[in-house]
Order: structure tokens, then sequence, then C-alpha cells
């Protein structure tokens, strides 16, 4: 994989009460030792869905993948926070059954 994809999904969220069905997406890359890492899309500043830097903003950082329109914060490649104070974007725990990969929306890794 170079980069990264974006990847949709819909999903059943059900507790005691209620049952929700969600629809949204996930970023899935690689760390630099070849782990699948799947990434959040809400930016950790005020949950708007981030978006892949422009290749003007990739010259200008070469670090920054991910960018949030909504007031600038920039993520590399794995999610982490580039040139700001901030946390980066929540990761999920990928689970691989029979080659495919599944993912618990509801509960981010900590």
């Amino acid at each position: 994989m170079n980069g990264y994809e974006k990847v949709y999904y819909t999903a059943t969220i059900e507790d005691a009460w209620v049952k929700t069905q969600k629809q949204g997406f996930v970023y899935v890359t690689k760390d630099e030792n070849g782990a699948l890492v799947i990434l959040s899309s809400a930016c950790t500043h005020l949950g708007c869905s981030v978006e892949p830097a422009t290749e003007a903003q990739r010259n200008r950082k070469k670090d920054l993948f991910f960018w949030c329109p909504c007031h600038g914060a920039e993520f590399d490649i794995v999610g982490a926070s580039v040139g700001m104070e901030l946390p980066g974007l929540e990761r999920y725990q990928p689970l691989i059954i029979e080659g495919n990969v599944y993912v618990d929306i509801a509960t981010p890794k900590k």
C-alpha cells in the first residue's frame, strides 16, 4: 500500500436500548513496520472530517498527509499531529479474519 486508502463503512451500533445506523469512512494505511493502521476521519479538535493533504501542502511539509479544513490541524500518515500540540487522530484495532479486515468503529484504541 502506498500512502493510504479511504474506506467507507455502514455499521449498526447497538446498546441495551437503541440500535443506530452509522455511515462514514476511515483511512487505512501501514506504519513503518508494515502493520495495518486504521485512522478515524474525525479531527480531534472539533470533530470535522479530515481530508487528504493537497500536493502543494505536501510539498510544504513532507510529513503531512491529512489536514482539517475547519481550523488547519495537520496529521502524518499514522495520524500523529504535525506542528501543533493536538492529540493525533484516533486509531482502531484491525481484526483480520480469513483475509478480511474488520474494525469496531464504536471502540477506538486507547
